[in-house]
């Protein structure tokens, strides 16, 4: 009975740490999300600022032909 309530133990210490280690793995995940959201809005603007350095260039361009 002993080594039932020994295993019991350890089997619900090994669920609460594996319930704690997936908290951080989610919450890492998060960040990451967060992260990559921000490199991606920052490649938007550069896409966007690019673009419309682009279509100043063409409209001058326009202007020379």
């Amino acid at each position: 009975m002993a080594i039932d309530i020994i295993t019991i133990e350890r089997t619900r210490l090994s669920i609460v740490n594996g319930s704690r280690n997936m908290s951080l793995i989610l919450d890492k995940l998060r960040s990451i999300d967060a992260n990559e959201m921000s490199n991606i809005r920052n490649i938007v603007k550069n896409i966007e600022s690019s673009q419309e350095e682009l279509d100043a260039y063409i409209k001058e361009f326009r202007k020379l032909v």
